[in-house]
């Protein structure tokens, strides 16, 4: 099984420069990064069991991101 990709947008608002979707599922799932002090990123997310993590790097926190929602997918068929 591969888990779908995050598809990225920049939305520039003061708490959320970037956000991850997967526009096609319902509810929509959603991953925001909200850059903190120079290249440092927060990553939030919606689904339950997914906690904020730090991450130094645009493409590093995108792809951080993208690991957690795979681990997310993965764990549903454990």
């Amino acid at each position: 099984m591969t888990p779908k990709k995050l598809q990225w947008k920049y939305i520039g608002r003061t708490n959320a420069h970037w956000v991850g979707m997967l526009p096609e599922e319902h509810p929509s799932i959603r991953f925001a990064l909200e850059r903190q002090s120079g290249e440092r990123y927060l990553i939030k997310c919606d689904l339950n069991g997914i906690k904020n993590h730090s991450c130094e790097g645009l493409e590093k926190a995108k792809q951080q991101a993208q690991e957690l929602f795979n681990g997310y997918a993965v764990s549903l068929f454990d």
